[in-house]
């Protein structure tokens, strides 16, 4: 059973919540960005071609257009800020795997899956992320992890997998 000990970094969350919302939810987790951008279009077309009938209208959709996007700027930091003060993630201590189980531990508790409870397995340079289900999910920072460890990962979730 191979042993990894580490603390999660701020980045390592933040970089794990974007390839999840990347992958899982292309459209969903850019909606509010892509609407506030049709809001300033409409913004700037008032500008162009005013409504008479409502001269204030242009910056109304203007404060609105900018309001959803910095919201979705600002989301991402509060996302990240509640996951660094959840204790699953703040006191994660060590991990411990082997080709059929593996094992997180902390300061408050452990939680130990088989291979097979994972649904998928995600990944990009910065993160490998394993699924419970939809929305849960183990982020597994590369940085921690040789490339002898995540060989074994990525074929044990295709072994059990496949199954």
């Amino acid at each position: 059973m191979n042993t990894i000990t580490f603390n999660y970094t701020r980045e390592d969350v933040l970089k794990a919540f974007e390839l999840h919302f990347a992958k899982k939810f292309p459209l969903r987790s850019r909606l509010m960005l892509i609407l506030g951008v049709a809001v300033l279009i409409g913004s700037l077309v008032q500008f162009i071609v005013p409504f008479i009938a409502y001269p204030n209208m242009k910056w109304i959709l203007l404060l609105m257009g900018v309001f959803y996007i910095g919201f979705y700027f600002y989301r991402k930091r509060i996302m990240v800020n509640m996951a660094m003060r959840n204790p699953t993630i703040s006191d994660m201590g060590s991990m411990e795997f082997s080709s059929d189980k593996i094992r997180f531990s902390g300061e408050k508790g452990a939680s130990e899956q088989v291979w097979s409870n994972f649904i998928d397995l995600i990944e990009d340079e910065n993160s490998l992320l394993l699924y419970i289900s939809k929305q849960n999910f183990f982020i597994l920072p590369k940085r921690c992890f040789s490339d002898e460890d995540l060989n074994l990962i990525r074929s044990s979730m295709q072994k059990d997998n496949a199954t």
